[in-house]
């Protein structure tokens, strides 16, 4: 996401004045949004070789967007998400969400020609959002100068069906080479009840996780919590000390 303001003066107008940040003017793809009204970027250009395979490290780098990602005319192969390994299968649209990876498998297999990229926002609640496409380029060597882009449809804001068929094809390799062993064994059932709330922890000592909500506005509102976590038995189970030189809070 891109903002005209400065980004720490909208978080700190957002906090003196408890509502939601102000939405964001662009979403990017490389730091590029493409042509829009006011901005001059011609977008971000991805070039290829026909008959090549191209692997893609795709990140939703945005802070409170989910986001659509897909290519005209092309089918991405994904193998990997949040750096965990998967089942390859094939789409043409990648949904991720804020803070969530993926590598694709792209091949250069159609015509020579310049090609739409475009990543779009996905909403299906009735809140303020940034509702802007950003749009790039495939373009396979040797295409002719000002040939037109072709084109590809985007999908509808509230395609909740392209979610739910993109997270349900996620599936571990699972194999005799990598195989998933999920212990049987529970020691401990833990339940956990995440709210509002302030418990300042000024000598902790044990090791804290942060845990906070997927959306980088929610932890404006508190929705944020820290796990503080004993060493176990020896030092595979027992957490490092800070560095030295980690800064101080």
């Amino acid at each position: 996401e891109w903002w005209k303001s400065d980004v720490e003066a909208v978080v700190n107008q957002a906090t003196n004045s408890g509502m939601p940040p102000n939405i964001s003017d662009a979403h990017t793809i490389n730091g590029h949004p493409g042509p829009a009204l006011g901005c001059i970027s011609q977008g971000y250009t991805l070039h290829v070789e026909s008959g090549k395979t191209y692997l893609l490290r795709i990140i939703n780098a945005a802070l409170n967007d989910e986001l659509f990602f897909k290519i005209a005319d092309h089918k991405l192969t994904v193998v990997e998400a949040d750096a965990s390994y998967l089942k390859p299968f094939e789409t043409d649209t990648i949904f991720l969400s804020p803070g969530q990876t993926t590598n694709v498998l792209l091949t250069a297999n159609k015509l020579v020609g310049k090609y739409l990229i475009a990543t779009t926002p996905f909403m299906d609640a009735p809140i303020g959002f940034d509702n802007l496409s950003s749009i790039a380029t495939l373009r396979y060597k040797g295409t002719p100068p000002y040939t037109k882009t072709i084109l590809t449809n985007i999908p509808p804001l509230n395609a909740t069906p392209i979610t739910k068929t993109f997270s349900d094809s996620l599936r571990s390799i699972n194999s005799n080479t990598y195989p998933t062993k999920v212990s049987s064994t529970i020691d401990h059932t833990l339940l956990f009840a995440i709210t509002v709330g302030l418990n300042p922890c000024d000598t902790c000592l044990t090791g804290v996780w942060f845990l906070h909500c997927h959306l980088e506005v929610h932890t404006t509102w508190g929705l944020k919590m820290a796990f503080i976590v004993d060493n176990g038995r020896g030092p595979n189970e027992s957490i490092l000390p800070p560095p030295k030189d980690l800064p101080k809070c």
